[in-house]
């Protein structure tokens, strides 16, 4: 319950119905540990309280090809975690 509760009233952007925050700053709030706060995610989610997403982006990296040419190649990484409130 420590985890909804930093979550709603701590993150939560009521306009928006987004959530932002880390594992590690929810578990700060909530004064427990990381894993306790993936556990509570995971069943927010199937008790259909909130969706997580992976926020993304794409960069260029670059590297060397077989012919020893660089070239530029798109990686894509995850920047952070959503959690919009579930429909």
């Amino acid at each position: 319950m420590e985890i909804l509760k930093a979550m709603l009233w701590g993150f939560h952007n009521s306009k928006t119905g987004q959530c932002f925050p880390s594992y590690e700053t929810i578990a700060a709030r909530a004064k427990c540990n990381r894993d306790t706060v993936y556990e509570a995610i995971k069943i927010f989610e199937e008790a259909n309280i909130l969706t997580w997403v992976n926020r993304i982006t794409r960069i260029k990296v670059p590297e060397i090809d077989l012919f020893g040419h660089r070239v530029w190649r798109w990686q894509t990484i995850r920047t952070s975690n959503a959690y919009p409130c579930a429909t």
